[in-house]
């Protein structure tokens, strides 16, 4: 595939693309929001087991 058919591809499928509802757009920023959490979360606690079980 060439750099122009590839450059046209993504110009056609932008300009089919229309923007999300409201609705859509909640929906997705509650999902990120909810992703973020829930991975800080496991984070948080495997750092604070990780520093109490090799706390010297």
């Amino acid at each position: 595939m060439s750099f122009g058919k590839r450059l046209k591809d993504i110009k056609d499928i932008i300009i089919l693309s229309e923007k999300p509802t409201r609705k859509e757009f909640l929906f997705s920023l509650r999902l990120a929001t909810l992703g973020i959490l829930i991975v800080g979360s496991i984070a948080f606690i495997i750092n604070s087991l990780m520093s109490f079980i090799f706390h010297p």
